[in-house]
């Protein structure tokens, strides 16, 4: 499973970001051999989806993110977990794999979030 989540640095232990769109960096963790590649977001907006849509992931793990975004992602076969804030990356990928946190369904943005 590919999990992408938002970051705020290139780093796996950075602060998830409050938003999809404005996110500096996502990390794509391979979850069968705990690879993580790691790419600049350097389109912002909208657009963010479409450059996470090209790697496939199977589920990404953010704070806020628009409908637009959200629809696209979610049209393209992406499991959404929104509205997760004031953790690490790392600690909602470990929340996601225990299932503390879950997928969003089809709300968008903050309406189920959770400050963790």
């Amino acid at each position: 499973m590919i999990i992408c989540l938002t970051s705020e640095t290139k780093k796996i232990n950075s602060l998830l970001s409050t938003r999809f769109e404005q996110s500096k960096y996502f990390l794509f963790i391979d979850t069968q051999n705990r690879q993580i590649e790691t790419i600049a977001n350097n389109v912002k907006n909208d657009g963010a989806a479409y450059l996470v849509a090209e790697k496939k992931p199977d589920i990404i793990i953010t704070g806020n993110i628009t409908g637009n975004s959200f629809g696209f992602l979610k049209a393209s076969g992406i499991k959404i977990v929104s509205g997760v804030f004031g953790i690490t990356a790392q600690e909602a990928l470990e929340r996601y794999q225990t299932g503390m946190i879950k997928e969003s369904g089809n709300l968008p943005g903050a309406a189920k979030g959770r400050i963790l």
